[in-house]
């Protein structure tokens, strides 16, 4: 019995790994399949502004900034970036963060905002060199609602998890009553 049951379980356990691992969803990088938001100048240097995910709404979105040097046509790994979001009420305070390289890839500058409204804000990319001081370049950008509907994984591990409790807790009830009714019997 103990055997049949911790089987359904494992199966049922190994039922939704499997599940879960054919839904899409796994981690991304801001530059594994982006989307161009933005290519063109910013004072001497031309910018690459991308952005995951795709149809960015209220919530994390990650922005890749890009810099090229066209006389030089290499790229600059050692600037100063940072994005501002400015939103769509003037009312609201904009929202910023610094595009940080690292030594893995340093001509990819990668920054996170948290939108906590949708609308039509205007994205600003600040770049500070050395050699050519501040530049900007600017772009709008459309931020949608939070999809409010519920997804069928989602679905699919609250019932995976309900039923494991469920299973868990009903386990260790009978297992208590077993265990009382056969010390209740050789009493």
């Amino acid at each position: 019995m103990k055997l049949r049951l911790f089987c359904q379980l494992a199966a049922l356990v190994l039922l939704g790994v499997f599940i879960m691992g054919q839904t899409p969803g796994g981690r991304t990088n801001v530059f594994d399949s982006p989307l161009q938001i933005y290519r063109g100048p910013a004072g001497p240097y031309e910018v690459i502004i991308t952005i995951l995910p795709h149809k960015p709404k209220v919530g994390t979105v990650h922005f890749g900034v890009i810099i090229l040097d066209p006389q030089t046509q290499t790229t600059v790994e050692d600037a100063r970036v940072r994005i501002v979001a400015y939103p769509p009420n003037p009312d609201d305070r904009a929202l910023q963060t610094p595009a940080l390289n690292d030594p893995a890839t340093p001509i990819h500058y990668k920054g996170n905002i948290i939108f906590r409204s949708d609308g039509q804000w205007n994205l600003v990319a600040e770049i500070q060199t050395a050699e050519h001081g501040l530049v900007t370049a600017s772009t709008p950008l459309n931020i949608a609602q939070a999809a409010s509907v519920a997804s069928v994984e989602g679905l699919f591990m609250l019932i995976l998890v309900t039923l494991a409790l469920s299973g868990g807790t009903a386990y260790v009830i009978f297992s208590i009553r077993r265990a009382q009714r056969s010390r209740e019997s050789s009493q």
